[in-house]
Formats: C-alpha cells, sequence, structure tokens
C-alpha cells in the first residue's frame, strides 16, 4: 500500500512540476510579447520629431501634394531628384538638411523594422497595430525619398528592408480585413 501511495505522490509532483512548467513558460512569452510591444511603442514615440520632419519635408516638395494619393514611377523619379538635389545635397547648416537627416532616422528605424521581421524577431501583429496607419500615410513620401538617397548612394542598396515591410504591411492588411 505503502509503494502505491508514493507512486501517486510522485506521479502528482511530477504532474504538478509539468505544469508549473508550462504556465512558466507561457507568462514568459506573454511577457516576452508585451516587452517587443514596449520596446517597438517606445522607438515609435521617439521617432515623433523624425516623423515630424517627414512631413515637413513633403510640404516643401514642389508637386508632391499633387500626386500624393496615386503617385507614379515617373513621378517617383522627379521628385526623388528634386529631393536629392534639395535636401540630400543641401548644405549641413540648412534646414533642408537637417529634414534630410530627421527623415533619414525615420527611415533607418522603418527599415530594422523590416529587417526584424525578415528574421522572424517580430510578432506583424504587435507592430503593424502599433506602426501600420502612419506607416502607410508615410509611405508615397517616403518612396521618393528613399529613391533619392539611393540616387546619391547608388551603391549602398539603402532601405531595401522597408520595401519587405511594405509587403509584409499588405498582407497583414488584406487578413486583417477578411476577419
Amino acid at each position: 500500500m505503502n509503494g502505491n501511495v508514493y507512486n501517486v505522490i510522485n506521479s502528482s509532483i511530477s504532474l504538478l512540476a509539468l505544469l508549473i512548467s508550462i504556465l512558466s513558460l507561457l507568462l514568459s512569452k506573454h511577457d516576452s510579447k508585451k516587452n517587443i510591444y514596449n520596446m517597438i511603442e517606445q522607438k515609435y514615440l521617439e521617432n515623433e520629431a523624425s516623423r515630424n520632419d517627414l512631413a515637413r519635408t513633403e510640404s516643401l516638395i514642389e508637386g508632391f501634394l499633387e500626386y500624393r494619393s496615386n503617385i507614379s514611377e515617373k513621378e517617383i523619379e522627379k521628385l526623388a531628384v528634386l529631393y536629392k538635389n534639395k535636401f540630400h545635397d543641401a548644405g549641413a547648416d540648412s534646414v533642408e538638411f537637417k529634414l534630410c537627416r530627421g527623415t533619414r532616422t525615420w527611415l533607418d528605424q522603418l527599415d530594422r523594422w523590416g529587417k526584424m521581421i525578415k528574421e522572424k524577431k517580430v510578432d506583424k501583429n504587435i507592430l503593424f497595430n502599433i506602426i501600420g496607419k502612419a506607416f502607410e500615410i508615410d509611405y508615397p513620401a517616403l518612396l521618393f525619398i528613399i529613391e533619392g538617397h539611393r540616387l546619391a548612394h547608388p551603391d549602398m542598396g539603402l532601405y531595401k528592408n522597408i520595401e519587405l515591410l511594405k509587403d509584409e504591411y499588405d498582407g497583414w492588411k488584406k487578413r486583417q480585413k477578411r476577419l
């Protein structure tokens, strides 16, 4: 009889240890997602000035607001040259160059998030629930600004992960509409 009680107690303890391990794993995943959410939200908020620089840049590019909702490749190329000449190549003390620098900060962050998605280091639902709308609004301007930087630095392959980010966002948005 003592052997049976011992086996039952031993099995119960093993089962309890397994349940505690599973619960601990679930809680750590929850904490990890919460930490990722907080990190993304913090980076998004830290880049508010950079997003404002992007908005100011948009307003200073002649003709952009006409094309904003439906921008063609030809218009992107034209605006990219205009951006490169007016902002990227401006003197370091000019307002335009400072706006260019601020805009690059936002581009760099978007590129990092695209890379994180490619490497599966971030949950798309978390990321796009935080940045999705702003990214969607900014994207038409990002097209010619990215192209302007690529014109200035043709061998660097700049901001490739932003294109991936956009593709992933478009797919995510379609899936959200179906839900």
